[in-house]
């Protein structure tokens, strides 16, 4: 909206939402109407599909190359349905009473289970709810890791909208992404010694511009990312682990 009022009308704004879009469910129907919205389905737990979602003009047709169409990934789509109808479903219970089946119970389950995925028709309520669902879960592991965080060592910088850009900010409003940096371990070795551990974290400037790394006073940092099928527990581990560094204290 901001460039759009700086714009005009005429400007085709278009929004990145790939981080996003494994996390939040999107008000498409909100979006001004030359606004396009990306995303890629391989950030949404499905195949390595890009997805671009705007208004209806002849813009797409007359400007944009589709090129040859990739049957097998749209084919995978199929599959990211079915995963978010399942997760708009999934009853603890019944994954309760599976894991105390016999093998050719659980072999009989999941024939029953596929047979069941191949008429199930997925609604917007069921993406909804898998939304917030995920919602849910990952706002408990946020809180989880930015807690951890806090009471760990001063030396940790939080990256962070709020106020200043490295300050440890409030525990919502905000995607399970975590950037930050450490006064005297660099985000390489960070990166290193997790992955020793089979944790993975990455260190970039992640498409910052010189010019705002320089006006927040950061070069690159590392970054967590959780999401839904994570655990606590996995938190706690990396944690501990990281607490372990030398010169973390």
């Amino acid at each position: 909206r901001f460039i759009q009022e700086r714009c005009g009308e005429s400007a085709q704004i278009v929004v990145d939402g790939v981080a996003a879009i494994p996390h939040v469910k999107v008000a498409l129907d909100d979006l001004p109407f030359n606004c396009w919205y990306a995303v890629s389905c391989h950030k949404l737990f499905g195949p390595h599909l890009g997805i671009l979602c705007g208004p209806q003009s002849d813009t797409a047709a007359v400007e944009l190359e589709l090129g040859t169409v990739n049957y097998e990934a749209c084919a995978g789509l199929i599959g990211l349905g079915e995963y978010f109808g399942r997760l708009a479903t999934f009853s603890p219970k019944q994954a309760a009473s599976q894991n105390t089946q016999s093998q050719k119970d659980r072999r009989e389950a999941t024939t029953a289970t596929t047979s069941a995925s191949e008429n199930f028709e997925l609604t917007l309520e069921h993406v909804g709810e898998a939304y917030r669902r995920i919602e849910l879960v990952e706002e408990v592991l946020v809180q989880r890791l930015l807690e951890r965080f806090q009471k760990s060592s001063q030396k940790v910088h939080i990256l962070s909208s709020k106020n200043s850009a490295l300050s440890v900010p409030s525990l919502t409003s905000r995607l399970p992404i975590i950037s930050f940096s450490h006064d005297s371990i660099s985000p390489a070795t960070i990166v290193t010694e997790l992955s020793k551990h089979n944790v993975a974290c990455r260190e970039d400037s992640f498409k910052c511009s010189a010019k705002l790394q320089e006006e927040f006073g950061f070069g690159k940092i590392a970054r967590l990312s959780l999401a839904h099928y994570n655990t606590v527990e996995e938190v706690d581990f990396v944690m501990n682990h990281l607490e372990e560094l030398p010169g973390w204290y």
